[in-house]
This record gives structure tokens, sequence and C-alpha cells, in this order.
């Protein structure tokens, strides 16, 4: 796409630039930086245009398609999840920018190989290194993720590897001991250093979700006939295993909680802000399961909280263990 005059190959990679940006509402700011690095790779000429058209237009499509979906099905033009997590605030940036930072520490081997593409940079490096940088500050904007494994960053990584394959390839050719030898070194670090991760340690030792699991078909057991309104803080796994019909307490998933934050909102810890104690008293819920899948007496989210401090709801709930 960069070197050659053949336009006509970038149809392979046209498809899925756009299945991607149906799977994922970002993945048109990721396409859209593929076209960027093809115009700075192979210049602004009529040629490069052509093929920019040619990557993009099957994404336009997709975009448009899966937003006429939107619009139709949630009457949105943004994911809820959007609302519910992007604020600009400093302290969301500084999160942002920490979960970046982190991540560059930890793939320090990584860095270095893809030294020589920057020290004696081709045109071709900006192919990969556009959508490379611009995912990079994506995600700082939008304040990392709480999840741990980094997820948010395998397209940086994809990319940095075609960096550093672009970089590589004159020195192997110079001097192609020298740069397998240094190649095996720093991979063998970027190895050491991944096992050594603390996002991947978490990872690995995180186990509550499938917690979720047990409890979501203890419910499913029990209440299946029933079809009781279950508000829960974890609702993902818990809602997933028990398909009993669910209120979202931190709002990734309930339109109302989403769209009305509170003052403080884009502050606090990402993804667990939001909330409304009355909202969910209002909602009459047959089972309340705060924090964790195993329950919690105490809220540890603002719908719980709220809830807890409610004279009506103490009098109208009791605590049952099961």
């Amino acid at each position: 796409l960069a070197e050659r005059e053949q336009g006509a190959r970038s149809g392979p990679a046209a498809l899925p630039l756009a299945l991607l940006c149906v799977t994922r509402p970002d993945g048109a700011l990721l396409a859209a930086l593929v076209g960027l690095g093809v115009l700075l790779a192979r210049g602004l000429t009529r040629e490069s245009l052509v093929v920019v058209v040619r990557l993009g237009v099957p994404s336009v499509l997709a975009v448009l398609g899966q937003l006429a979906f939107r619009l139709t099905y949630y009457g949105d033009v943004v994911p809820n999840t959007a609302h519910a997590k992007l604020a600009l605030t400093t302290e969301r940036l500084a999160t942002g920018w920490s979960y970046v930072a982190s991540a560059g520490e930890w793939s320090w081997p990584l860095l270095l190989m893809a030294a020589p593409a920057v020290l004696r940079p081709r045109r071709v490096v900006w192919l990969p290194a556009a959508p490379l940088l611009g995912w990079l500050a994506y995600v700082a904007f939008i304040g990392g993720d709480i999840f741990p494994g980094r997820r948010h960053l395998v397209p940086a990584a994809v990319c940095l590897g075609f960096v550093i394959a672009t970089g590589m390839t004159d020195q192997l050719r110079k001097r192609p001991w020298l740069g397998v030898l240094v190649a095996v070194a720093l991979l063998g670090g970027q190895a050491r250093a991944t096992l050594r991760d603390p996002e991947n340690l978490r990872a690995m030792d995180e186990r509550w979700e499938w917690e979720g699991e047990v409890v979501g078909r203890l419910l499913r057991t029990a209440f299946w006939r029933e079809q009781p309104l279950v508000a829960v803080d974890p609702a993902g796994c818990v809602p997933y295993f028990s398909e009993l019909p669910s209120l979202d307490l931190l709002g990734l998933n309930d339109r109302y909680l989403a769209t009305h934050p509170p003052a403080d909102f884009g502050r606090g810890w990402l993804g667990h802000e939001l909330g409304d104690g009355a909202y969910v008293w209002s909602r009459k819920p047959d089972l309340v399961l705060l924090c964790g899948p195993r329950g919690h007496a105490a809220g540890c989210f603002r719908s719980g909280r709220e809830l807890l401090a409610r004279p009506d709801f103490r009098a109208a709930y009791v605590l049952v263990e099961f």
C-alpha cells in the first residue's frame, strides 16, 4: 500500500477494516488512521488519494450502516458505554496517560527494537506508525482501562510489530547475524518483562468473574419461572449466566444512569462512577446484589450506598444469605 503504485492492492485490506468498523465503533478511528498512514507514507498524490478512497469507502459504508442500526434500535449516535465512561477531565487524562506509560515501561525491549525505524526512518514506516501513535493518543484520551492485561493496547502492539519489521529489514540485510542476535536478545528480554508485568499477573490471577457464573446459575435455577428483576453491580457475568431481567447499578447497560451522570463525573474510578439510589428505588427490583458476585451487606458504589441510606428501602427489603 505504501510503496507500490498498484492501487488495486488496497482491495484485500479494505474488507478487514470495514469489518473492524462493524465490530467496534472506535474501529472507524483505526481505519481512518490507516488511511492517514498511507498518505504520509506515499505522499499526497492523486494515486495515494485513490488508494485511500478504495480503502475507506467500505469502512465508511460500514460506519453508516452501524450508525443507522444504532439510531434505529437504541436511538443514539454513540454506544451507552460512551456516555458512561467518556469525560474530558484532567483526572481522566492523567489516568489514560498512566495506562499508556505503564505499558511502555514493560515493553522497553520492543521499543528498542523499533529504534532503527526511528533513527533512520523511511517514509514507509508511517503506514504503521500513524495508527500506532493515533491509537495511543486515543487510549490516553478515554482514560485507559480498569481491566487487567492491557486489552486496549492490542492494536498498538500489532502496529508496533510492523514498525519494528520496517526498521529491522535494512539491519538484517546489512548485518544479518548481528541483527538476528540483537533481535533474539531483545525478544528474550520482552518475554521476561511480559511474564513479570503486574497487569499480566493480575490477568492470570483474577477469577471473580467466574464467581458470577456460580451465582448466576444459582439465581437462574431458583427464580427462572418468576423472572425477577435483579439489580446488580457486576452486570456482566451475573446477568449473562442467570439470564434474568437485570438492572445495571453502574449504568453501563442502563440508559437513564448513563445519561444522568453525577456532578463529580470524570473524577472517579472509570466505569464505576454512575449511580442513583432514587432511580433504582423507582424500578422496584426484586433482588439486589451489591458489590461483587458474592454480594455484600454494604454498598460499594453510588447506587448501593444511596439505596442503603433510604429508610423506605430498609423497611421494604431484607438481607438474605444463600
